[in-house]
């Protein structure tokens, strides 16, 4: 965890190390945000944080996201798994997200704003959410401001 991520040797050497068990419920890893398996037997694992996550956040997501790895490997050794760190929105915007706390992952772990909705969608689905999200606030504007003008 000190080194730079190396995610497809170290997922290797998990899959080799992993024995066959059946994943125990109480165990509060197993459980990720987004889970989506394709046609194609890939399966993608994903664990949404906020924007600017800690140091010591990105570790934990990546430990985590190692582990998912591995109870995976105990329960079918050949899954095809991808794990990923889900960032919803770039704070950063136009220019690229960049934190510093998340320099020991590999960048291919990392979905920021168009990129992790892409991967929820298939397609950058990205302006299209904010379009919605323009129209169902303009919409709801009057309501809202009554309500907190009641406050």
């Amino acid at each position: 965890m000190n080194q730079r991520a190396d995610k497809a040797s170290e997922v290797e050497r998990i899959r080799r190390s992993i024995q066959p068990s059946n994943a125990s419920t109480d165990d509060r890893d197993r459980v990720v945000d987004v889970y989506i398996k394709h046609p194609d037997g890939v399966e993608m694992l994903f664990g949404i944080t906020t924007v600017k996550p800690s140091k010591k956040e990105f570790d934990v997501l990546r430990l985590k996201m190692l582990r998912w790895n591995a109870l995976r490997f105990s329960v079918e050794p050949n899954s095809l798994v991808k794990t990923y760190i889900g960032i919803p929105f770039n704070p950063y915007h136009p220019a690229p997200y960049a934190r510093w706390t998340g320099g020991q992952l590999d960048p291919s772990e990392v979905c920021v704003q168009n990129d992790l909705w892409a991967k929820f969608a298939g397609y950058d689905v990205f302006p299209e959410l904010v379009d919605v999200f323009g129209e169902a606030g303009r919409l709801m504007r009057d309501k809202v401001s009554a309500h907190l003008n009641k406050l």
